[in-house]
């Protein structure tokens, strides 16, 4: 009974979350020209500086009659080493549905291989009370070798042999562990109800964020005023209205910085010195974040599904994804839609990374199979 809980507990959560409609995908192998959507915003030089041209390849994941299998999140070290983390639900040898989900997937260069990664069950004291293949939220990685994977209460660390278990005696059953961004051998995590954790010198912090409605996403760069790292994270409900903020985190401390010009409903944040991009219910983009107002650019999201992730090289190379199979990449002069060649207009694309000339997204196919793709530059 236990099991059977797990299993769907897990699926009404994913369909309450998502605009989810079944949708039938087989593997494949695509290569598109894409559509120019007109209006590119003026934060650069318009020029194109980056290039357009991308092919793409899709995988699908998961058993349908199993569970709800979806992707989370992604993370790029190199071409032939990339892991995305999740749900995906399988047949067993037998035949039968598997109840013990695998969690991760690894992209050698050639096939992804499924891995079930036992993430510990902790107290409220930060003590083990069991381990089990518990579905993964969140992974950031710093090298081949130094990679965190979190999940609802706990997180695990590989270290290039082994996955190490990881409680945080930092208040249990008050928050879901989410999305990360670290540099310098630091670390900040966030989750639900307000929840933001550094860890730096071999332990953890929780910060006091100002909030209890959850964190989104996260990311961190040069303040280019200070010259000193900071991480951005984007605070809404998504979907049930409510209000936005945006947070910046610098050592220990968050405070907020201006909204104006931002929707309730936001999601994801990427930016580096030369601009700032938040993503929801449309697309936003400030040159500094001291500028008045953020900018709506004239490609919103009324022209495909709501976007929820955004990653990129440079202010001038950027991606985002998003429900519906959104797919869109700007140049330093356009962006461009890759959504109607692309063709997955029943799943959302809920994550993605992108590193040189690759860009990976992931997410789910009507919460029955999860996908990967992967888009690599020519």
């Amino acid at each position: 009974m236990e099991k059977e809980t797990q299993r769907k507990t897990g699926a009404m959560t994913i369909s309450k979350y998502l605009l989810l409609v079944g949708c039938l995908v087989t593997l494949s192998t695509l290569s598109f020209s894409c559509n120019l959507l007109t209006g590119p915003h003026n934060g650069g030089n318009g020029t194109d500086t980056t290039s357009n041209n991308f092919t793409f390849s899709t995988y699908t994941f998961g058993a349908s009659n199993a569970g709800s299998s979806y992707l989370q999140d992604v993370a790029i070290i190199n071409d032939t080493d990339i892991w995305a983390v999740g749900t995906v639900y399988l047949d067993s040898a037998d035949g039968a549905p598997d109840p013990f989900p695998y969690n991760a997937l690894h992209w050698d260069g050639k096939k992804w291989n499924l891995i079930k990664i036992m993430f510990p069950l902790c107290d409220q004291y930060g003590n083990h009370n069991g381990s089990g293949p518990f579905s993964a939220k969140g992974i950031f990685a710093f090298s081949s070798d130094n990679i965190w994977i979190t999940c609802a209460v706990s997180m695990v660390h590989w270290d290039g042999d082994n996955f190490q278990q990881m409680c945080m005696p930092l208040g249990y059953g008050e928050r879901d562990l989410g999305k990360m961004w670290g540099v310098n051998g630091q670390l900040y995590l966030v989750g639900t109800n307000g929840f933001i954790a550094r860890y730096t010198n071999g332990s953890w912090t929780k910060l006091e964020s100002g909030t209890t409605e959850d964190i989104q996403d996260v990311w961190g760069g040069t303040d280019p005023t200070t010259g000193k790292e900071i991480a951005l994270a984007t605070v809404s409900t998504v979907f049930y209205g409510g209000y936005s903020r945006l947070l910046r985190i610098r050592g220990n401390q968050a405070d907020t910085v201006s909204t104006n010009g931002l929707s309730w409903s936001i999601r994801g944040v990427w930016f580096d010195s030369k601009g700032y991009y938040v993503v929801g219910a449309e697309l936003y983009y400030k040159s500094t974040l001291q500028d008045t107002s953020w900018q709506i650019l004239p490609q919103s999201s009324r022209t495909t599904g709501y976007p929820e992730a955004v990653r990129g090289n440079s202010w001038n190379d950027v991606v985002v994804v998003g429900d519906y199979g959104t797919f869109l990449h700007y140049n330093g002069s356009t962006w461009r839609d890759f959504t109607q060649e692309l063709s997955l207009h029943n799943c959302n694309l809920l994550a993605v990374s992108m590193k040189g000339n690759l860009a990976v997204a992931v997410g789910t196919l009507g919460g029955e199979k999860a996908i990967a793709v992967i888009a690599e530059r020519k």
